[in-house]
């Protein structure tokens, strides 16, 4: 994933967003690789907690994350994940 000036974020960084937008359990699986979780995540999180996650991912600073994110929207989201997962 690309961070604000181009470079590579690192696995770490992108851990830490995850855990500071308030999604431990989705953070844990991230770095555990528990695809099966995260899809499950993915596949029910809600309206509202999707807006939440993009609204703290621009104020940290991942504001080109947030966009995408937004004009993706929730389902085609739930689809990106689930197509990097293999599922």
């Amino acid at each position: 994933m690309g961070d604000q000036n181009g470079g590579t974020q690192s696995k770490d960084s992108y851990n830490d967003m995850i855990k500071l937008i308030g999604f431990s359990d989705e953070a844990k699986a991230i770095e555990n690789r528990d695809f099966d979780s995260m899809n499950d995540i993915m596949n029910n999180i809600s309206d509202d907690d999707y807006k939440k996650m993009i609204d703290i991912i621009e104020e940290n600073g991942y504001g080109s994350m947030a966009n995408m994110m937004e004009s993706i929207g929730r389902e085609d989201m739930i689809g990106f994940h689930g197509s990097m997962m293999g599922r």
